[in-house]
């Protein structure tokens, strides 16, 4: 549903996938479907034990991304925020002409550097040999152990 909307409509906004799956159906009809795609197996209105793996989607979505790059270097900004002190959600984003685009992220409890990490090692084997990553963060992210596991890579 989500994929192949995000497919037709060339787009990952929600509006616009919407807009094309409409055609199948009305608007309201298509929003709803797609909000149901989204949620978790147990929440949807018709319980169900499938769950999606984001995670393996990740390499995908940056092979497709870079499917239409047009440069050897790969800018990356990792970017956290902090709910409190209970949660930090971390994305890895593609930084594009004044843009990030989203194309890994968690949100976990506890310790950030090793799923930062993890996170940079899903995406890698998107990226082309020869290709430059440079990888971003902000002064809240510096890290000695997250430098050196980066450049071991």
């Amino acid at each position: 549903m989500g994929r192949s909307g995000t497919i037709t409509a060339q787009s990952g906004c929600q509006t616009a996938v919407v807009a094309k799956l409409a055609l199948m159906g009305g608007f309201s009809a298509a929003r709803q479907r797609l909000r149901e795609w989204l949620y978790d197996g147990a929440d949807r209105s018709t319980p169900s034990p499938n769950q999606i793996d984001v995670r393996a989607r990740f390499a995908p979505l940056t092979r497709w991304g870079l499917s239409l790059w047009k440069s050897n270097d790969l800018a990356l900004a990792i970017d956290p925020t902090m709910l409190s002190e209970r949660l930090c959600a971390i994305a890895v984003s593609v930084a594009y002409r004044g843009c990030a685009i989203p194309v890994a992220w968690v949100v976990l409890p506890g310790k950030w550097i090793d799923s930062i990490v993890e996170l940079l090692d899903l995406l890698s084997v998107a990226i082309p040999k020869g290709m430059r990553a440079i990888v971003m963060t902000d002064r809240g992210l510096r890290s000695p152990d997250l430098w050196k596991k980066i450049t071991q890579r």
